[in-house]
């Protein structure tokens, strides 16, 4: 069992390594307190030596990077940016088969609902409210955060790629405005589109959720 002290030096070593996000910070904590219990008890070795031995282990997945998703610029310790990879991946993910199950909902249920027909004849207007609405969201959304001590991969996937879907839904509205007034668009592309963004919205939602969930169940200074 180790001190509070040596936990203490474990701490100190993780957040010197930029792991300050607190989601993540204690899962991996938790990962290298039992890694150096674990040789401790069965190299009958004691802390300092087994600790050392750990840090070497942690080197490369400590080592700064960057990636495509998160801009070239913004760089985090490669474990950081390999899970908040596989948040934004699964996020998307889940956003395109909300975006497809509601497009093959809104042809089955056609014939008996007149949902598609109403969104597709009002598409600029639902595309301006999705707008006014995810704008007004994602600046309490943002301030909330930044106004926050503790911060976790959540509230970091979320500014860095959700932050701009009201941007993006304003662009749709132009290109969409442009197509009417000069091309033919099929209705089932303009259909699609829209669902996609609104699935988009709900995914960048949730990631805000789980971020406000995280420190409120888990009684972090959030002040």
């Amino acid at each position: 069992m180790l001190s509070s002290k040596e936990i203490e030096a474990v701490e100190c070593f993780v957040l010197a390594n930029g792991i300050t996000y607190v989601d993540f910070k204690y899962e991996v904590l938790d990962h290298i307190l039992t890694d150096v219990e674990e040789r401790m008890v069965i190299g009958n070795l004691n802390f300092d030596t087994v600790f050392q031995d750990v840090q070497k282990v942690w080197e490369a997945s400590f080592a700064s990077t960057s990636s495509f998703w998160f801009g070239v610029l913004n760089a985090n310790p490669k474990i950081v940016m390999q899970k908040c990879t596989k948040l934004i991946n699964a996020s998307m993910l889940k956003a395109l088969l909300l975006g497809l199950t509601l497009f093959v909902g809104m042809y089955i249920v056609s014939p008996f609902f007149a949902i598609k027909s109403l969104l597709i004849n009002n598409v600029l207007e639902v595309y301006s409210v999705i707008c006014a609405i995810s704008a007004v969201t994602f600046l309490y959304h943002f301030f909330y955060i930044k106004i926050k001590t503790s911060k976790t991969a959540y509230s970091y996937c979320y500014k860095r790629h959700f932050v701009c879907v009201p941007f993006y839904n304003f662009t749709m509205i132009l290109i969409e405005n442009a197509y009417k007034s000069s091309l033919h668009v099929p209705e089932w592309m303009t259909l699609l589109w829209l669902l996609f963004f609104i699935a988009i919205y709900c995914m960048s939602f949730a990631m805000f959720s789980k971020h406000k969930t995280y420190l409120k169940y888990h009684h972090l200074k959030i002040t």
